[in-house]
């Protein structure tokens, strides 16, 4: 069976939470409601149609850090209101994920 490794996941996290920075400073940021809106869509219907739960869970984390990461750095960055929700990104990460 296929073993991500603690790398692996490290990786696709910071890559997941660059592009949702990205995002946020392209001029696609207009449409970041949207976006958000479609991640949930896709995240109720691959959950009901995946079999086996253990491994939605990697996409689940990779979901959440994009939606919180875009969320903030489209609102104001490090002046955001919702800054500190990148403190419960940082420890649902270290919870979630190996």
């Amino acid at each position: 069976m296929f073993q991500k490794s603690a790398a692996v996941e490290v990786l696709a996290v910071v890559v997941t939470f660059v592009l949702a920075v990205l995002f946020s400073l392209s001029p696609l940021a207009q449409y970041d409601l949207q976006l958000v809106a479609l991640l949930f869509i896709f995240y109720f219907i691959f959950k009901r149609l995946t079999p086996a739960k253990e491994k939605f869970v990697f996409v689940e984390v990779l979901i959440f850090v994009f939606v919180i990461a875009s969320t903030v750095f489209s609102t104001g960055a490090v002046n955001s209101p919702f800054f500190f929700l990148l403190y419960f990104l940082l420890f649902a990460i270290a919870l979630i994920l190996e």
